[in-house]
């Protein structure tokens, strides 16, 4: 017999849809500059119900990661799939 597993599970709600996506690598001379960078490269991007594209930041980069050595962040842009 199968051991039973508990898991407390979190009333929440997600939607999903497919979509056409890119990633972009910005880096920027300080983490000041690149938050603004992040912010102007996703600005109201936060839906594509009410925007032509969902963006936003995926991930933080190290400064060992990125090819010229600065502070860098992976900006996603998402556009509907057609069917």
């Amino acid at each position: 017999m199968a051991a039973a597993h508990r898991a407390e599970i979190e009333d929440t709600y997600a939607e999903a849809f497919r979509s056409i996506y890119a990633e972009v690598l910005i880096t920027a001379r300080d983490r000041i500059w690149l938050d603004h960078a992040v912010k102007a490269a996703t600005g109201n991007a936060s839906s594509s119900i009410l925007c032509d594209c969902e963006a936003g930041l995926d991930r933080h980069v190290d400064t060992k990661e990125t090819p010229d050595g600065r502070p860098g962040a992976v900006v996603q842009f998402h556009v509907p799939a057609l069917s």
